[in-house]
């Protein structure tokens, strides 16, 4: 109705008062690429954002409209504020009920749970927020229920693998280690796309004394993620700990191209070389290290080590004394009160 009132004035009115023709035109172009026509921006078919910049143009027409048509009604100014002033009141009133379910993440998708009990990507949400705010318990009951609507509705496997990835890691939190798996795993064959759950089923299956299978699940990620850091180290990690030593410098050296500027990557890479015995190139990525980063804790005391290794006593000495130098700089804990 706004609309329709807003455009007869825009055409009566166009030589007297442009402006409303004006606003509408701003309305209709900043509008446009977001209403389907043009283009869909994002997953949301709506949304109040969508409405920041054409509400602009839509409040010029709104205005000059009222300017004009309180000029034609010969409408007096004190009338004029009096009717301003009760209309703001009004908006007012009506934000400050609008308002408090924007204060965090639980108050927004609760109240849209209020409007919409069903809807299972709000029920997802809700049950996010309400883990960051330490409620495992609570969040695990939201994923389930989130879980069992979207199978109900036979929906995409992409989003029962993103539930059930955060409900396996919230099992994990409270120490459910079977149930976790169950729910990693599902997310896993519904997406095998889904690196974050075969992620966390990595940790999980590291932290459970099964390296093995926890460096096949990071290889894995780094298949389709080659740039994936997280899981390059995580690899390093799961491979010594399997006890394959050519298998973890081989994933060191992936990781030492993926960090090239860490002096950590560099000094993990010199240990496993030096803990295989090639204590030549050990000396080199202990010195990259040490060059990156002369302060890296212990690197001085590997270099010694390497040098020793390869039968480089005297250059040895000197790293043991850059060593000794290096702790003796060291800022001292502080004492504890008696």
């Amino acid at each position: 109705a706004t609309l329709t009132f807003l455009a007869a004035a825009a055409v009566r009115l166009r030589s007297s008062v442009p402006a409303i023709a004006v606003g509408l035109v701003w309305f209709a172009v900043a509008l446009s690429p977001v209403i389907g026509i043009v283009a869909q921006q994002g997953s949301q078919a709506q949304a109040d954002r969508y409405s920041y910049v054409p509400h602009i143009g839509l409040m010029i027409s709104v205005v000059w409209a009222a300017a004009a048509a309180a000029a034609r009604l010969h409408v007096p100014t004190l009338t004029s504020m009096i009717v301003l002033m009760v209309v703001s009141a009004a908006f007012v009133a009506i934000d400050q009920r609008l308002i408090p379910p924007w204060k965090n993440s639980t108050a927004l998708w609760s109240r849209v749970l209020t409007i919409e009990p069903g809807n299972a990507r709000a029920r997802y949400h809700y049950g996010s927020a309400r883990y960051e705010r330490g409620e495992v318990s609570a969040a695990i009951g939201e994923f389930q229920t989130a879980l069992a609507t979207l199978q109900v509705a036979a929906n995409t496997s992409e989003s029962q693998s993103e539930v059930c990835t955060a409900l396996g890691v919230a099992l994990l939190d409270q120490g459910k280690i079977t149930e976790a798996a169950e729910e990693l795993h599902r997310a896993i064959t519904l997406d095998p796309t889904n690196h974050a759950a075969r992620m966390e089923f990595g940790l999980m299956l590291f932290k459970s004394g099964r390296p093995r299978e926890s460096a096949d699940a990071f290889a894995t990620i780094l298949t389709a993620q080659p740039t994936n850091v997280d899981a390059a180290r995580n690899l390093v990690i799961a491979e010594a700990m399997a006890g394959d030593l050519p298998a973890a410098t081989a994933a060191c050296r992936r990781l030492v191209a993926l960090l090239p500027d860490m002096a950590e990557s560099h000094s993990r890479l010199g240990q496993l070389l030096l803990q295989g015995g090639s204590s030549e190139p050990a000396i080199e990525e202990f010195r990259v290290a040490a060059q990156l980063d002369p302060s890296h804790p212990g690197i001085f005391s590997l270099l010694s080590r390497a040098y020793a290794a390869a039968g480089r006593p005297e250059e040895a000495e000197q790293a043991a004394a850059q060593d000794r130098l290096q702790v003796r700089e060291q800022p001292a804990s502080p004492r504890q009160g008696h």
